[in-house]
């Protein structure tokens, strides 16, 4: 019984090795033909990858078309914050908040084009100013409860007199 357990693991042995002989040349045919694949398949993705690359540098240059501009996300989050802070100072009245809102564009862009103008002496754009100011709080108080014109104009900017 001995004899024939160790003719089975020595046939078993001896076909193993025999298989395994048969696999390893056919496993180096296949890395043979599969290097050939290899290098035939990088060649093809360093041209492809030469190509892509050349077009993505350029694109990458400009700005894309899908983007917005820098600044405009910016003050569209500036108006919205603007806008926040006066539905909470006029409780929530959404039509005199998008009308304070107004107002006030209307005169900061006033004072911006005061600003840009070289031509005007510093008592001229003073005098300018206070009117722009007594104009704005007028509107406003026109429009808003006391405590919410308080609320939303610095003390300041309330009368045009304290500004020097």
């Amino acid at each position: 019984m001995g004899k024939r357990i160790e003719i089975k693991q020595s046939a078993l042995l001896i076909y193993t090795l025999h298989r395994l002989r048969r696999s390893s040349i056919h496993f180096i045919m296949i890395i043979t033909n599969k290097t050939i694949q290899m290098k035939l398949l990088i060649f093809l993705l360093s041209i492809v990858g030469a190509f892509f690359s050349t077009s993505c540098a350029v694109a990458q240059s400009h700005i894309d078309s899908i983007q917005t501009k820098p600044g405009y996300m910016k003050s569209v989050n500036e108006t919205q914050s603007q806008f926040n802070f006066y539905m909470r100072s006029v409780r929530g009245d959404s039509t005199r908040a998008v009308r304070v809102l107004q107002i006030q564009n209307a005169y900061k862009a006033a004072l911006k084009e005061l600003e840009a103008s070289q031509a005007l002496s510093q008592e001229d754009r003073v005098t300018r100013i206070k009117t722009l100011m007594a104009d704005r709080n007028r509107k406003l108080t026109a429009l808003l409860a006391r405590d919410q014109f308080e609320k939303i104009i610095p003390a300041t900017e309330r009368s045009p007199s304290s500004q020097q």
